[in-house]
This record gives structure tokens, C-alpha cells and sequence, in this order.
């Protein structure tokens, strides 16, 4: 599997190295900060869990 920051530097070819690897470390930071927030949310009762929603609210939008 190709790495985040191949992915990257597929989509943006001009982009340099060292740009490809902060973008790739903000977007795992920012994933990391949505679980973070995720957790705290289940703990304090706040939000369902993923597995308990299934795909409803995935595809809310698409229905007739």
C-alpha cells in the first residue's frame, strides 16, 4: 500500500517532500484529534457508538 504521503504527492505533484510530509502528519493529527473527541464523547454519553449507528446515517442523504 502505497504511503500518505505518495498518496499526496500523487494528488499534488508539484508539491515538495518536506510539504507532503507536514500535510501528511496534519492529517493524522487531525484524525487523532476526532478520536480523541470521539472517546470523550462516548465516556460522557454524548454520542452513539459508530458500531451502534451501523451505515444509517451514512446514507441518510441518498434515500428516496
Amino acid at each position: 500500500m502505497d504511503s500518505m504521503q505518495s498518496l499526496i504527492k500523487g494528488l499534488y505533484e508539484q508539491i515538495a517532500d518536506q510539504d507532503a510530509i507536514l500535510a501528511e502528519n496534519n492529517l493524522v493529527g487531525f484524525f487523532r484529534k476526532l478520536e480523541a473527541i470521539n472517546k470523550r464523547l462516548l465516556e460522557e454519553g454524548e454520542c452513539e457508538s459508530v458500531d451502534d449507528r451501523g451505515n444509517e446515517h451514512n446514507h441518510e442523504n441518498f434515500r428516496s
